[in-house]
């Protein structure tokens, strides 16, 4: 059954991911780029380098693990196809 009160969060970088023999941990991140002279920007100043801010982590058992491998792998495979698809369909005749 759905949840609705479940919070959606946005991630933009895989920060970390181990195994630690039971489980699969992974730690998601995003990357914040702050305007120059921001003194909450924490970055180098002046490098435009982003700042990475922790946003959530995931703990898998094996199993879930290798279903999102599965899934994640058919999915990649798809995307492939279709921007194949899309190049050949942009080559000239």
């Amino acid at each position: 059954m759905d949840d609705p009160s479940v919070t959606e969060i946005y991630v933009n970088k895989l920060i970390s991911a181990a195994f630690d023999g039971a489980s699969v941990s992974l730690t998601f991140g995003v990357a914040r780029v702050l305007p120059t002279g921001n003194p909450d920007a924490g970055a180098v100043e002046g490098t435009g380098a982003a700042n990475i801010h922790v946003t959530s982590r995931l703990a898998l058992s094996p199993a879930a693990a290798a279903d999102l491998t599965k899934s994640l792998g058919k999915m990649l495979n798809t995307l492939k196809e279709m921007a194949d698809k899309r190049l050949e369909e942009q080559q000239p005749n």
